[in-house]
């Protein structure tokens, strides 16, 4: 049975895309916490908007550790839709950077203010490789 919701890719007015190179995006919603995940050609965006801490750091991980494991791209943390971190969603950057000291990329969005400022307070913001 066909699914109706799919739009016919040759009925669109943009560039067609071939179906081998759809990458795959997903979002995942864990309590105040949203997570969407993207790949474009190798290079893995975990954007995050609300608020990360001990309650949903673990899905965080878990999206983290699936773009890790699935390449040599870069991985990109964007923070600039959070409104909250606490030390577990610091702990589990600090890892992730240690990590990608082993071969991989890691990249990190800068957040708002809050967010931010918890990075200036534990002096980590200077170590870890934020962009802009």
């Amino acid at each position: 049975m066909a699914d109706s919701a799919l739009p016919d890719p040759s009925m669109t007015n943009g560039p067609r895309l071939v179906p081998e190179l759809v990458q795959p995006a997903w979002t995942t919603r864990q309590g105040l916490l949203e997570i969407r995940v993207a790949n474009v050609a190798g290079h893995w965006t975990i954007a995050l908007r609300g608020e990360l801490d001990l309650s949903n750091v673990e899905a965080f991980e878990r999206e983290l550790r699936s773009a890790e494991a699935a390449g040599d791209g870069t991985v990109t943390i964007d923070l600039a839709g959070l409104d909250f971190i606490d030390s577990s969603g610091l702990h589990v950057i600090l890892r992730a950077h240690h990590h990608s000291r082993l071969g991989r990329r890691l990249r990190l969005v800068k957040g708002k203010r809050a967010v931010q400022s918890v990075f200036q307070l534990t002096q980590t913001e200077d170590r870890l490789p934020f962009v802009e």
